[in-house]
Formats: structure tokens, sequence, C-alpha cells
């Protein structure tokens, strides 16, 4: 995943100061090693990124979180996972907005365009009701990259777009929104999270989230 890439378009719009990631800057979990990064975008919110550093270089997990607070728009999740010739990308919107109606149109462009790339299985969630319809769960060989790159920045690229043309909001509404989801995968977990959850606890976890992943 460019991931590089994606950053700069988003810091291009939205300035980017890097935070101190502290302990969580660098650490190991269930025998994989992982390094994170965060930053406080300016007129924004909180952006996050974590790569998990395999020694075996088939292997490839690295993600991107994108928590607005200051303007109302949904939280964006990108997860890519390669491993040996198996390409996976989750790439999930969240309601996290104030104002009730989604704007989904152009995601759900992309998401056709693409409907050609095999879907990965779903199974039911406590999430599913906050989960925008337009989210894109791929599983390509790795012939298919390339497909999934292109298909990674046109909804990035959505996104960024409505990043910039969503309203201001009340900062502290929209945390509370924002963080009901994040409380709710400490409630309930996710594919995402159960590894935190089961060896650090909740309560580290909770530390985790709050000072990295979603500000």
């Amino acid at each position: 995943m460019r991931t590089k890439l994606l950053l700069e378009k988003l810091s291009a719009a939205f300035p980017l100061a890097e935070r101190d990631a502290g302990e969580f800057s660098r650490f190991e979990l269930a025998g994989t090693p992982f390094r994170t990064r965060c930053w406080d975008a300016k007129g924004l919110g909180n952006v996050s990124f974590m790569v998990a550093e395999l020694p075996v270089a088939a292997m490839e997990m690295t993600s991107i979180i994108v928590n607005p607070f200051e303007v109302d728009a949904p939280l964006l999740s990108l997860d890519r996972v390669k491993v040996l010739n198996r390409d996976s990308l989750y790439m999930e919107l969240y309601d996290t907005c104030l104002e009730p109606q989604r704007k989904e149109e152009r995601f759900l462009s992309v998401k056709e365009k693409y409907s050609g790339l095999a879907d990965l299985p779903q199974w039911q969630n406590w999430y599913d009701g906050i989960r925008y319809g337009s989210s894109v769960l791929k599983g390509v060989s790795e012939e298919e990259s390339e497909k999934l790159d292109d298909c990674v920045k046109e909804f990035f690229d959505a996104y960024c777009e409505l990043l910039q043309s969503s309203a201001p909001c009340d900062v502290r509404a929209k945390k509370e929104k924002a963080q009901a989801y994040s409380d709710g995968l400490l409630e309930n977990g996710g594919p995402a999270v159960n590894n935190f959850l089961k060896v650090w606890g909740k309560e580290k976890t909770e530390e985790f989230f709050s000072q990295v992943l979603f500000g």
C-alpha cells in the first residue's frame, strides 16, 4: 500500500503535526513487532499509522486510521494485509457523524467500479449498523494487487474530498460520537483488536487507543 502517498495527500489539506507515541511507538504483540506513528491533523483530528514489522518479506500488514473531530465526516479505518500471494484490504467507513445523512455516493461508485475483485467473507458484527455499506473488503491474488492499489487511491481521494467539503462541527460532541465506536471495540471486540485485548487486557488497550490509534 502506498501509505506515504496517502498521508502526503491528507497532509496537503490538513497539515500533520506528529505526536510522540511513547511506549507504543514500538512494541511486540504475540511475537509480532509493531511500529506506530500518530499526528494531529490541523482542522481535522487524529491520524494514526501502524505497521507490523515482520521478518518475512512475503508478509506485510499496514493500517491507517483517520478520526475527524473538527469536521463532520466519518471515521476511516484502512487495513492492508499481504501474506505470500494473497492481498487483503479492509477499507471501512464508520458513522461517527453528528449529521444523520450519510454521503456515500462517491464511495459506492468506487466500490462498484472494483466489484470484479473478490469480496472477503463477512460475518455479523456489533458494528454493522454504523459501518457504511460503501466500505470495501477485498481479498485478491498477488496478480491483482495493483488493481487493489488503484481502488485504495480512488477511495482515499473521495474521502479527502469529503473531508474538505464537510462542515465544521462541535469538537466535544464529535469526540463523544467517535469514542462510542472505539469504546464499542473495547467492550465487544473486533478482528483487529481481539489480539490486543487478549494480550494486553482492556486497560492498556484503551490507553493505546486514546494516545495513538483514535486520539
